[in-house]
Parts: C-alpha cells; sequence; structure tokens
C-alpha cells in the first residue's frame, strides 16, 4: 500500500528534533505522550480535505469551503493553521508536510462515504509517523457513523467530530488545551469510551468567513463552464425533508441565511470569476434572493454562478431567478427526481410532477444551463430505463442530466427502498451498513452502479459514462 511505503520512508529520514510544543519526554507511553504534548495555549492545526472522487477529475473540483471554514475557527482561536487539499496535491505531499510542520492536531474531513477508506488510510500511516498527534475525522456522511468510523480505524483516529465544524473544531481545542479528560465535556465530540453533549449550530452565518487564503492551488477549482470558480454560502439548511436526502436529519431542518450586506461584502472579496453556491436549494426565501441581487448589482459585481433549487421554488420566485439571470447565472441544477407522480411521492418531494415539468420549462427559458437530476433505482428493467432515456433525449437541448443510484446511506429515510437496495451495498465493509437506511449517493455510487450499468450501456449507448466505484459520472445526453 503506498500509503505505508511512504510511512516507512518517512519514518527512516525522521529527525530528532522535537517541536516547541512537544513538553512530554521520548520515552513517555503514547498516551502520557499525547496527553502533555497538546496541552499548550497555541497548537499546530493541520485541516486535511480527501482526494477527488474519479468524476471530480473531469466534471468538477469544488473548493473545500466547509475545510476553510473549520480552519478559520481554528486560526481565530488562536492556533497556527494549515490546510492540505488532496484534491490538487499529491500524497507525497501531506507526508512530507506533518514530517517537516509536525503539526499537534490533524483534521480530515469526510464529507462522502466513498473518501472513508481513503482517509483511514492516511490516520494509520500519520499514526505511524506521529504517534503523539492528536487525529480526528469530521464532515457531513461521517456524523451518521462516528461510533462505525472509530472501530475500523482501530485506533489510528482519536475522535470523531460530529455536526457543524466550526463549533465542533473550536470547543476540541479548547478542551485540548487542558487535557484529554475534557473531551467528554465537548458538544459533537465522540470517541470509543464517551459521546459528548449533541452538537451545537453556528449562531449566526455573519460570524463566518473561510480562511481562503490557506488554499494554495486557487485556480484549479471548477465546476462545469466556470473555470476557475470559487464557493460561497448565503444560507444553509433545508426546510424539506425528502426520503433520499441527510441534509434536513444533519441541519434538523434549521434554516438560516447570511445577511444580504455579509454575503456581498465576502463576495467582493473573491477574485475568481466563476462562483459555485453551495446552498442546498437558493432561494427559498424570495425577499433575501432580491435583496442579495440588488446588492450585487449596485456594487457593480460581475460573476459567473451555478446553483441548485427545487422546481417549486422556482416557480414560486420567478423574478429572483431571473435578476440573477442579468447578474450572470450560468448554470442552475434542478432535482426533479422523478418523471412520474409515484416517484415523487415515494421520495417525499412534495411537488407534483405538472409543476416540475413547469419549472423545468421555466429554467430552459432563461437560456441558461439546466441539469435535470433523475434518481435511478437499481430494480429499474431496461424498459424503465428506455423511457428515462427518451425523455431525457427530449429536453437535453439546453444542458443535461445526470443519475444518482438508489444505494444505502446511513443518515436518509428511505425505508421503503430496503428490499430493492440491500444486495447493492457492498461499498464498504458491512458493519457499517448494518440496520442502516438507504439513500441517494448524490456524489458517491456505491457498488449498485454494477447493477444498472449494462443496462445504461444498452440504453445510453455512446452517452453513458463509464461508473466505476467512488463516482457519480454525469450522463451527458445532449447529443
Amino acid at each position: 500500500m503506498p500509503f505505508k511505503k511512504y510511512a516507512r520512508a518517512l519514518s527512516a529520514t525522521r529527525k530528532n528534533n522535537s517541536c516547541s510544543l512537544i513538553t512530554s519526554k521520548k520515552s513517555s507511553a503514547r498516551e502520557q505522550t499525547k496527553e502533555t504534548s497538546i496541552c499548550a495555549e497555541k497548537m499546530k492545526f493541520l485541516a486535511v480535505h480527501p482526494s477527488c472522487l474519479m468524476y471530480s477529475k473531469i466534471y468538477l473540483r469544488l473548493e473545500p469551503l466547509g475545510l476553510e471554514l473549520v480552519a478559520a475557527a481554528a486560526r481565530r482561536a488562536g492556533h497556527s493553521v494549515r490546510l492540505i487539499d488532496l484534491q490538487c496535491e499529491p500524497h507525497q505531499n501531506f507526508f512530507r508536510l506533518i514530517q517537516r510542520w509536525r503539526p499537534d492536531v490533524i483534521a480530515f474531513s469526510i464529507n462522502y462515504l466513498a473518501n472513508v477508506p481513503e482517509i483511514l488510510d492516511l490516520a494509520r500511516a500519520t499514526r505511524a509517523l506521529l504517534p503523539e498527534a492528536f487525529i480526528c475525522v469530521g464532515g457531513h456522511s461521517v456524523s451518521f457513523i462516528p461510533e462505525e468510523i472509530l472501530r475500523h480505524a482501530a485506533g489510528a483516529v482519536d475522535c470523531v467530530l460530529i455536526g457543524e465544524g466550526e463549533t465542533a473544531i473550536a470547543g476540541l481545542l479548547e478542551a485540548l488545551t487542558q487535557s484529554r479528560a475534557s473531551l467528554k465535556n465537548v458538544p459533537g465530540c465522540v470517541t470509543l469510551d464517551h459521546r459528548g453533549p449533541p452538537p451545537a449550530f453556528v449562531h449566526s452565518l455573519d460570524d463566518l468567513l473561510p480562511a481562503r487564503d490557506l488554499v494554495q492551488h486557487r485556480q484549479k477549482y471548477f465546476i462545469g463552464q466556470l473555470d476557475p470558480a470559487a464557493s460561497i454560502e448565503f444560507s444553509r439548511g433545508c426546510p424539506w425533508d425528502c426520503v433520499f436526502c441527510s441534509a434536513w436529519t444533519f441541519y434538523g431542518r434549521n434554516y438560516r441565511v447570511k445577511t444580504p450586506e455579509r454575503a456581498v461584502w465576502e463576495l467582493a472579496q473573491i477574485r475568481e470569476p466563476g462562483i459555485f453556491i453551495v446552498d442546498d436549494v437558493a432561494f427559498i426565501q424570495a425577499e433575501h434572493g432580491m435583496q442579495l441581487g440588488e446588492a450585487i448589482a449596485r456594487r457593480g459585481i460581475r460573476k459567473r454562478y451555478y446553483l441548485e433549487t427545487r422546481g417549486d421554488v422556482l416557480l414560486r420566485n420567478k423574478e429572483v431567478f431571473q435578476l440573477w439571470k442579468r447578474l450572470g447565472l450560468n448554470t442552475m441544477f434542478l432535482g426533479l427526481e422523478a418523471i412520474d407522480e409515484e416517484g415523487l411521492k415515494r421520495y417525499r418531494k412534495r411537488v407534483t410532477l405538472s409543476k416540475n415539468f413547469e419549472a423545468l420549462e421555466f429554467a430552459r427559458s432563461l437560456d441558461i444551463s439546466v441539469a435535470v437530476n433523475i434518481i435511478a433505482d437499481p430494480a429499474w428493467d431496461r424498459e424503465r430505463f428506455k423511457v428515462v432515456r427518451d425523455w431525457c433525449l427530449e429536453i437535453a437541448t439546453t444542458g443535461y442530466s445526470t443519475f444518482n443510484t438508489l444505494c444505502y446511506q446511513p443518515s436518509c429515510h428511505c425505508r421503503n427502498f430496503t428490499k430493492n437496495s440491500s444486495r447493492h451495498s457492498a461499498c464498504f465493509p458491512a458493519s457499517i451498513w448494518a440496520g442502516r437506511r438507504c439513500a441517494i449517493a448524490r456524489v458517491s455510487l456505491s457498488a449498485s452502479c454494477f447493477a444498472v450499468r449494462p443496462i445504461l450501456s444498452e440504453c445510453f449507448g455512446s452517452s453513458t459514462a463509464c461508473i466505476t466505484p467512488n463516482s457519480n459520472w454525469p450522463i451527458t445526453v445532449n447529443q
């Protein structure tokens, strides 16, 4: 395994110089060393983003906005902070960095379950190199499976931080400056021995500002036609409860917005011409969307935007999206999910098929690129895929369609689909999936891909992208 090779090579060249923050003696036991080494007023904190999922290299590579926010929180607490994005740098650079800089705390971000094996391998190699370092893992997906991550890590990971990272990391670092025993009082901190109080939400999005300066390869981030592109957050959470989505289970249907003044000030600081708006559903509140757009127009900010929204929100707030078209809206990701009423009811979309089709027509009238998402159930037969294929070809004049395959995920409420999907959940160890509910892997397809790939190839022909594990390849149908 390459990680072990790097670990052995770096171990062989390891110098005896000690960090000024390390107060324990070299001969101390590992737990004693870790206990005293991190108990300092200022620590070295390294934030690590995992590598690209396979299709990301083709269609998108997004700025690690969440990790930048976590890094900013750590720096605001007075710690020395660095960030490495393995989407843009090889693993060798990570190992060189930790050997040279010797961080006290290393935080791995795992937003997608497909990144779990990579991060666990990195954590094990890091533990071999820096046995005294405190290693933690956080992110959206792992917030639902902290104990499983810790068990599979087999001692390589000290804790999993669940919930919003900005509040979780601040509490963790404060506790580490005191003693490891105080970790049990940290909200959102989970170890094999205890689970801390429930994680806390960020009080106000206006208090957040990502540490964009820590990212060294800003020109390498893009999405679709927007290259280069930065990411920005105008709101957080979602008030809907679709069965395939984990946003509402993560945020508890808590919905917050950033004030227009603060959002536009942040936007003005971004140099990239492309902007990916990361909100789960853009412009749910029409007034907020209009105020944002009007403030951007007054500032004379010219960007190209990519956003995601729902059909009913689009129809309800047409004027908002028309304004954003004038401001530079380039691409809209429209989550239709199904092209039949039964499918919409099963997914609890709470929108009618006629409204979805009406929304699609309005989106196309804006003369922008429209990406449509359809949820593919592995139980579909060839005839079902043919129907979907014909529909996609019919609407493909202004954009493309993506397919996300139904598979197990531990954060959603798809009880009705367990029967059809359980046999396809071989992407991760069985203990991770045991007794879990299923969902749509929005970014990473599990082994369920292989059940539908032959049918996709037959139905879509040359337009079908090659689907492999850890990928969610957009199937382009605009021939």
